[in-house]
């Protein structure tokens, strides 16, 4: 019993009482009640009965309703990637009698899916979790970004981001984190993962690289292997997951915890994504889908289809390429290459390499990095099209002096039209682009470098999408601009210049002005807040789409395809 190991209040015996009869209240809610059970979500919460229970129905419902996370299957599921020892526990406590819990990132490279990467942790953690000095003490995580492939960013997708902060903060126990070496890919996800952690969590956070003494302040050099600094020069893995193997009726017990569904149904097949999922089959789609919350009308003829298929065969022939296979994914880059699949799969290919290429020129930061610029207007995407079907986007040059240099610039452009391609009317019409230059500085000479000019005509050139220019206004800086910036133009991209100066019927020819604002000669007053909800709508869509194109930091790889394919 648990009061034969620890020694308990008249106060805190009676808090047991009184939680027990709160879940009561919840019938549907089916766990253990005992005290040893109930005692680690008391201590968790410093013994508040009302605090405590909203903590035990929070937990058990974010179980529920993200079951995939969560192991729900005999151990022997997870047998081959517990024996990657991508994760282990240590048999001694740190410096404040915390397990320690390693886990080398880069030995993910043997899980099947970052789920199972999440069901590991489950497993580890409900070994030790009753135990009384985990209760009281917590979880200590060394996490070894050492030699991280950057294939593994793809799955730092802004879902499982925050499903994965959500978990741990969730959990039942304490947990300090510490993170030890680096790699390219640690940078990129802390810098993806940061924004979905709480204030708290990221306090418990501490950086030590390959600083050794710093990381033997909490952990002991006696509990850590030589390649932390430490003493032990062996680790017996076999011995380690016994923790795992000789409380698996402990573990499985666990896994019936939880919210009863009164539709069985629903709570059928959990364990299912562990299985392989079939391709995707030809079936021409009719009505409407929802990608990222944006419903659309796609009505894929078979032919279509055909070609989508095709292209997705085409693109794992390159394993470094990360991106969407999607149906309506592929269709930006079909329907701006005329459903010519060669031509479409060439121009992917590219993209993605200018990307690489260019990479200061391509966003990877949240939306919170780009505020005040995103509020200045100088780049806003109406809600309404032209008269040729296309998104009409107004860019303001006068008030780039409000970024804090041409990437930022660079980069609202990629955002605000990364929200819009997955329209099928702008993949098949593109957008037009109002270039407003009145009152241009002279100061935003300095940015008209050949680099940057080169590689922003460029960026045009290559992007996914048909765009249409509209220089409307004028200034003396724009007879200097337009003479360097037309020279690296395509002459395809040259034929969709139009200047209009302040001829407004001239503009009006080809944007209805009752979608323009007044400085344009039209007649709508535009909400720039509610404009601004595309983009914010939308981030955990623009997380994901950073984390696309190619891994491999060696560029002669690009060129190399990896597998024939009949054509």
């Amino acid at each position: 019993m648990l009061e034969k190991v620890i020694t308990l209040s008249v106060d805190q015996l009676k808090c047991f009482d009184e939680l027990r009869l709160k879940l009561q209240d919840c019938p549907l809610l089916v766990i253990r009640t005992d005290n040893e059970f109930l005692y680690k979500f008391l201590c968790l919460m410093n013994w508040d009965i009302e605090k405590t229970f909203e903590r035990i129905v929070a937990f058990y419902k974010f179980r529920k309703d993200n079951a995939k996370y969560f192991l729900f299957g005999p151990i022997s599921l997870l047998e081959k990637m517990i024996k990657t020892n991508a994760k282990f526990l240590l048999d001694k406590p740190d410096r404040y009698g915390r397990w320690v819990y390693v886990i080398k990132v880069a030995r993910y490279v043997g899980a099947n899916n970052v789920y199972e990467i999440a069901q590991l942790d489950d497993l580890w953690f409900s070994a030790i979790i009753d135990h009384p000095n985990t209760i009281k003490n917590g979880v200590s995580v060394l996490i070894d970004a050492k030699d991280v492939p950057l294939r593994l960013v793809s799955w730092i997708t802004p879902k499982h981001s925050k499903i994965m902060s959500q978990k741990s903060e969730i959990a039942p126990l304490r947990i300090t984190y510490h993170i030890v070496n680096s790699s390219k890919a640690l940078n990129i996800g802390v810098k993806l993962v940061f924004p979905f952690l709480s204030a708290d969590a990221k306090k418990t956070i501490h950086f030590h690289y390959s600083d050794w003494d710093s990381l033997h302040q909490w952990i002991g050099k006696e509990v850590l292997p030589v390649e932390y600094g430490g003493v032990v020069t062996q680790l017996d893995y076999e011995k380690l997951r016994e923790k795992i193997y000789n409380n698996e009726d402990k573990i499985l017990e666990n896994m019936t915890h939880g919210f009863v569904d009164p539709e069985p149904e629903n709570w059928d097949n959990r364990c299912s994504f562990l299985k392989k999922m079939p391709e995707e089959s030809l079936i021409p789609f009719k009505g409407k889908t929802n990608i990222y919350g944006m419903e659309f009308d796609i009505p894929f003829t078979r032919i279509e289809l055909e070609c989508i298929d095709h292209m997705r065969k085409l693109i794992r022939t390159y394993p470094l390429l990360v991106i969407r296979l999607d149906d309506n994914f592929l269709a930006r880059f079909l329907n701006w290459s005329g459903w010519n699949v060669d031509k479409a799969f060439e121009k992917m290919l590219t993209f993605y390499k200018f990307r690489k290429e260019n990479a200061k020129y391509t966003p990877f930061a949240p939306l919170s990095d780009y505020e005040n610029f995103i509020k200045s207007n100088c780049l806003v995407m109406l809600d309404q099209r032209d008269r040729n079907g296309r998104r009409v986007y107004i860019c303001r040059i006068a008030r780039y002096l409000m970024a804090r240099s041409i990437y930022e610039v660079s980069h609202l452009d990629d955002l605000w039209f990364e929200c819009v391609l997955d329209e099928p009317e702008t993949q098949k019409n593109g957008v037009s682009v109002i270039m407003d230059v009145k009152g241009m500085p002279l100061s935003l000479l300095k940015w008209l470098t050949p680099k940057h000019s080169s590689v922003m005509t460029r960026k045009a050139d290559v992007a996914p999408l048909a765009i249409y220019y509209h220089v409307v206004n004028s200034s003396g800086l724009m007879k200097v601009i337009m003479p360097v910036i037309f020279q690296f133009m395509s002459p395809e991209t040259r034929e969709r210049v139009f200047f209009h100066y302040d001829d407004w019927p001239s503009l009006h020819k080809f944007i209805d002005p009752e979608t323009l604002p007044p400085e344009y000669g039209g007649t709508k007053e535009l909400d720039y807040e509610n404009l601004r909800r595309l983009l914010y709508d939308r981030e955990d869509f623009l997380l994901e789409y950073m984390t696309h194109g190619f891994v491999d930091p060696e560029p002669e790889n690009w060129d190399h395809q990896l597998c024939d394919v009949a054509r």
